[in-house]
C-alpha cells in the first residue's frame, strides 16, 4: 500500500498542530514543529512494509500547485491529511482540491484531534474524505487505513454520522523510534533554540483539574500514560547520533508529572555523556530545586510553566489548582540563579477575571522577570466544562472556530470585555520587554495600567 501522509499547508492561519492537545495553536514564524502524529504513523507503516511518503506542507518547501503535482504523480492508495480546529476551513478546502487529483480508487483520510460532532461532520461532508481518524491509532494505522479496524474513527454511513469508540494507547514504549529522515529537519524551529529542532512526546493524558478549560484532558484523556526513561533515552540517542539533531523540545503537557522517571532519564543522559539540549513544559507543583538541578546537568536549557494568572484567588479556584504564587516566585528565583531559562504561560479572561486580577498578573511578570512569556486568551474548547458554562451563560461572543487558536477574543464574562483583555495583554507584553531594558519605561507602563484599572 502506498501512503502519503500530508501535514496540510496553513498559509492563512499558521498553527502548530500538535499544541492545544492536538487541536492546533497559533504559531509565530519563529516556531515550526514537526508533525509527530504523522511521524508515528510513518514508523508503524514502514515497519509493516508499506510504501510511505511524508510531506510537511507547513514547511513551505512546495507551492500549493507544486505540492499537488507531487501528489498526483505519486498516485497513492491512501492520502492522510491533517485538520486543526482553527484551520478547519482551510484544511477542508485543500482536501477538496486534493480529492480531485487522486485516482478514483484512492482513499482520502483526515487525521484530526477535533471531537465536536458538527465540526467532524463538516469535515466528512465537505472535504471529500472517506473517514476521520480521531483516536490514538498509532499502532493499528495500517488496519485503520485498510478498514479492517474502525475503532477511533468517524464516518458517514448510510447518510448517518457514525463514530466508533476511541483508542487510547496504553503502552507508549511500544511505539517505534520514528524516522526523522523523512523530513527536512532544518525546517523546524523553536524560538529559544533556533533551527534544527525536533520534538518528542513521552506521555499522554493529563489528570489535573485545569481540564475545566484545558484541551489536553479533552483530547488525550485524564489518565496519564508514559514512556519509560529507558525508551526516551533510546530515542534521544537516535536523534543525536543518527538524525544529527541536538535540540529537543518535549511536547508533554506535564513532563515532570512522574519526577522519578525524569531523574532516571537525567541519570542515563549524564552517565552516557549524551550531548543533548532540551526544553520541556510542566507544572510548578511537580518540580523541585533538586530535580531542576539534575535536569540542568542533563542538558535542560529551559522550561515552560503554566502560571495562568497572578491573582491567588483565581489561581486556586479555577486557573491552576495546586499551585501557589509563592511557589512560582521560588522556582523563578532558582531558575534565574542557575542558568535555566524560564517561560511563563499566562491566560487571561477566565471566569472571575477583573481589572484588579489582570493587574496582579501584570505585577507578577514585572516582579519575577521571566525570560519569556506567552499570553493567551481563554478559549471555549468544545467538550470542556468551560465550554458548557460558556454556552449556558451566553459568554461566547465569537463562535467562529477559525478563531479558536488561543489568541481570539471569543468570550466576554461579566464586566470583562474584549477591549479590556486586549489592553491588558498589550501592557503585560510591554512591561515584560521594558523590565530588561528600561526601568523608567516599566514604571510608565505601570502608571498607564493603574489609570486604566481605576476607571
Amino acid at each position: 500500500m502506498r501512503v502519503i501522509l500530508l501535514n496540510t499547508p496553513d498559509p492563512d492561519r499558521p498553527v502548530n498542530r500538535d499544541m492545544a492537545g492536538g487541536l492546533g495553536f497559533d504559531r509565530s514564524k519563529s516556531s515550526l514543529l514537526p508533525p509527530l502524529d504523522l511521524l508515528n504513523y510513518a514508523a508503524v507503516l514502514k515497519r509493516k512494509s508499506h510504501d510511505v511518503i511524508l510531506i510537511d506542507g507547513q514547511a513551505g518547501r512546495f507551492s500549493n500547485d507544486a505540492l499537488k503535482t507531487v501528489i498526483a504523480e505519486q498516485r497513492p492508495d491512501v492520502l492522510v491529511f491533517t485538520a486543526s480546529l482553527p484551520t478547519v476551513d482551510n484544511d477542508i478546502a485543500y482536501a477538496q482540491a486534493i480529492r480531485e487529483i487522486l485516482p478514483a480508487n484512492s482513499r482520502l483520510v483526515c487525521k484530526t484531534a477535533v471531537r465536536l460532532q458538527p465540526v467532524v461532520e463538516k469535515i466528512l461532508l465537505e472535504s471529500g474524505c472517506d473517514f476521520c481518524i480521531i483516536g490514538e491509532c498509532d499502532l493499528v494505522i495500517d488496519e485503520i487505513l485498510k478498514r479492517t479496524e474502525r475503532m477511533g474513527t468517524a464516518e458517514i454511513l448510510n447518510g448517518q454520522y457514525t463514530i466508533e469508540d476511541e483508542i487510547l494507547l496504553e503502552d507508549l514504549d511500544s511505539l517505534p523510534v520514528v524516522d526523522r529522515s523523512l523530513l527536512h529537519n532544518s525546517d523546524y524551529s523553536y524560538f529559544p533554540f533556533g533551527t534544527s529542532v525536533t520534538t518528542m512526546q513521552t506521555s499522554r493524558g493529563c489528570p489535573f483539574p485545569c481540564g475545566y478549560y484545558c484541551p489536553y484532558p479533552l483530547v488525550q484523556g485524564e489518565r496519564w500514560r508514559s514512556m519509560s526513561a529507558e525508551r526516551i533515552y533510546t530515542e534521544l540517542f537516535h536523534i543525536i547520533n543518527c538524525d544529527k539533531i541536538n535540540h529537543v523540545f518535549f511536547r508533554d503537557a506535564t513532563f515532570t508529572y512522574n519526577q522519578e522517571r525524569i531523574r532516571e532519564l537525567c541519570h542515563l543522559i549524564i552517565k552516557n555523556n549524551l550531548q543533548v539540549f532540551w526544553w520541556c513544559e510542566t507544572r510548578v507543583n511537580v518540580l523541585s530545586t533538586e530535580l531542576l538541578s539534575l535536569m540542568r546537568d542533563a542538558g535542560c536549557r529551559g522550561l515552560n510553566i503554566g502560571v495562568e494568572t497572578g491573582n491567588e484567588e483565581l489561581l486556586s479556584r479555577s486557573a491552576k489548582q495546586g499551585i501557589t504564587l509563592d511557589s512560582v516566585r521560588k522556582i523563578s528565583e532558582y531558575c534565574r540563579n542557575n542558568d535555566i531559562i524560564l517561560r511563563f504561560l499566562l491566560m487571561i479572561g477566565l471566569p472571575g477575571e477583573s481589572r484588579e486580577s489582570l493587574y496582579h498578573t501584570f505585577q507578577l511578570v514585572k516582579s519575577t522577570r521571566p525570560d519569556y512569556i506567552g499570553v493567551t486568551t481563554v478559549t471555549p474548547y468544545p467538550g470542556t466544562l468551560f465550554y458548557e458554562d460558556a454556552v449556558k451563560n451566553n459568554w461566547i461572543k465569537n463562535s467562529d472556530i477559525n478563531t479558536f487558536g488561543g489568541h481570539g477574543y471569543n468570550v466576554e464574562i461579566g464586566s470583562m470585555k474584549s477591549d479590556d483583555l486586549e489592553f491588558a495583554m498589550k501592557k503585560i507584553y510591554e512591561v515584560h520587554r521594558a523590565i530588561t531594558k528600561d526601568e523608567g519605561d516599566a514604571r510608565m507602563i505601570e502608571d498607564e495600567f493603574l489609570k486604566w484599572k481605576e476607571k
